[in-house]
């Protein structure tokens, strides 16, 4: 690395001021690494197993579900860069880097196309950060995503994007993680306000039709330390009636633009390998989701 790298990746680190809002979350299990075991990583620590075999043993589909979402996200990532032109990306709650992750996706059109990833989790952050090490046209910021204002007016946000240009948002499997319905939807709105015209939002968040299905299966990740809000797809599509969905609509990310031909995804961890394909005996729940354009 060279010296003007360490200068720069310090600058960065001191702009966000440390850790998350949201507080230090490598002592515990996350979302972003339990959902990684999906993909093949293994950026995650024993406890990460261990919360993820314990919730998977109440919801084994979940497996499948979370591969699917990160299918979704490549179309939905390359409809933007593609078809819609949008030259800029803004990642809220990316996650932990996997094959054809934003900023590759989108390059594959517009090869100086500028990203911006935003997580809380510190794990995230340090292997988010090497993976865009040297790379002056996409960064990565460690905040509280919910908070609108300190995103955007984050001094490496500025820095990456041009706010009076559109911008595609990406809130990929984002929105489940927010138990209030009053946060997600804000955050949705908030973000989507403060960006001009011919802006886009590709999202997924989890939705389980029937209510005892949700009660069960809410209750099962609080007790494993990994609290997901399971809504109706009713309710999450109330929050972007301001936005002009792109066809086909909302709705299972599995049937939006799906693409036989696309680059399959790594294989699972091996501890949860054997999982795959469990959604096939049922769904209690799926990802919805899709493409807003906003007027």
């Amino acid at each position: 690395m060279s010296e003007s790298h360490e200068s720069s990746q310090r600058s960065r680190q001191q702009q966000d001021g440390g850790t998350s809002p949201l507080g230090e979350l490598s002592n515990q299990p996350t979302v972003a690494r339990i959902s990684g075991l999906a993909l093949g990583s293994t950026d995650n620590v024993e406890l990460d197993l261990d919360a993820s075999l314990a919730s998977l043993s109440h919801f084994p589909e979940s497996i499948d579900f979370t591969r699917e979402g990160r299918q979704y996200l490549y179309r939905a990532v390359r409809f933007l860069a593609g078809e819609a032109g949008i030259t800029q990306f803004l990642d809220l709650g990316s996650g932990l880097p996997n094959e054809n992750n934003v900023h590759q996706v989108a390059r594959e059109h517009h090869p100086h196309a500028r990203v911006l990833y935003a997580d809380h989790d510190p794990v995230v952050i340090a292997h988010a950060r090497d993976l865009v090490a040297g790379d002056d046209a996409a960064a990565v910021i460690q905040v509280d995503v919910t908070d609108t204002d300190a995103v955007l007016n984050h001094p490496t946000a500025r820095l990456i994007l041009d706010l009076g240009q559109p911008v595609g948002v990406v809130m990929s499997s984002l929105l489940q993680l927010i138990p209030q319905d009053d946060v997600a939807r804000g955050l949705v709105h908030r973000t989507m306000a403060a960006l001009p015209s011919g802006s886009y939002l590709a999202f997924s968040s989890t939705i389980a039709p029937d209510s005892n299905d949700r009660d069960a299966l809410e209750k099962a990740g609080t007790e494993v330390g990994v609290g997901l809000k399971y809504r109706t797809p009713a309710e999450v599509n109330a929050w972007m009636e301001h936005l002009e969905p792109v066809d086909p609509g909302l709705c299972d990310v599995r049937d939006w633009r799906p693409d036989p031909n696309q680059t399959p995804l790594p294989d699972p961890h091996p501890s949860v390998r054997h999982l795959l394909g469990e959604s096939e005996r049922g769904r209690r729940g799926y990802l919805h989701g899709g493409v807003l354009r906003k007027p």
